[in-house]
């Protein structure tokens, strides 16, 4: 039994604890940075937040986000918003410095999320793991037809851990090639 309750706060944004991580990580990518091509990240604010505050510094850099790399659905934080509100807030019109391109999420209706009026407040459908790791291994394969060599993903522990079997820290850096990225064949405990 889970002593955890959720808190219910929907797409929960960074917090300054938070804030203070993804800071400490542009400071910390160093020469890294300057070597990525393309940073793709979840749609959930908090990872849009860490990755432009992360690359804050090269706002020429593009930056994509992916609704695959959402985080597996457990709790309401886990639920992102709708395309325009994420636009607004991240994307060309926002004003901030590095813009996200949001192409590859529908303009209307569901990427990932359930919407609100899909939830009676109560719990949150938690989400199986064999599509889990399938979105992943799509993402994977995406990833791989992608021209990059250096690409940055900006993603959720859950993710990391589906997509390399690794357990990870908030804003920890975990570099690999493409060929380690192997959903479904790690532990997902």
């Amino acid at each position: 039994m889970s002593l955890f309750r959720d808190p219910m706060l929907r797409d929960t944004r960074l917090t300054p604890v938070g804030e203070a991580q993804a800071d400490a990580l542009a400071a910390s990518l160093g020469t890294l940075a300057d070597e990525v091509e393309l940073v793709v990240a979840s749609p959930l604010s908090r990872a849009l937040d860490t990755a432009t505050r992360a690359f804050r510094r090269r706002p020429d850099l593009p930056v994509v986000a992916h609704p695959a790399l959402r985080e597996r659905q457990k709790r309401y934080a886990d639920l992102g918003r709708p395309r325009s509100c994420l636009e607004e807030e991240f994307g060309a019109a926002s004003g901030a410095g590095l813009v996200v391109d949001f192409g590859l999420l529908p303009e209307e209706g569901n990427w990932g999320y359930t919407p609100p009026e899909d939830i009676d407040g109560a719990a949150v459908p938690e989400e199986a793991e064999a599509p889990f790791l399938e979105r992943l291994a799509s993402f994977a394969d995406w990833l791989g037809a992608r021209p990059e060599r250096c690409v940055a993903v900006v993603c959720h522990k859950g993710v990391v851990r589906g997509l390399t079997g690794r357990a990870v820290a908030n804003c920890e850096v975990v570099e690999c090639a493409l060929e380690e990225l192997r959903p479904g064949m790690h532990a997902m405990s």
